[in-house]
């Protein structure tokens, strides 16, 4: 798995995401054989999320009640 910041030092800002309202950004590539394939991100940036909180936002009693998933 690739980190959306190592694609972008690699290859640049991607392209406007276009498949659903969850995509923010799209790489298309082709290998040897002339096969296309595109590497999406997929509802996991924080374009889409948002910024993260402080980690005493995540670490209350009412969250630590919580089972982990």
């Amino acid at each position: 798995m690739a980190a959306p910041a190592d694609l972008m030092k690699l290859w640049g800002l991607p392209k406007k995401g276009e498949m659903h309202t969850h995509v923010t950004g799209t790489y298309n590539f082709e290998d040897n054989n002339l096969d296309v394939f595109t590497i999406f991100d997929f509802k996991v940036t924080t374009c889409y999320w948002g910024m993260n909180r402080e980690p005493e936002y995540y670490d209350n009693a009412k969250n630590l009640r919580k089972p982990l998933h």
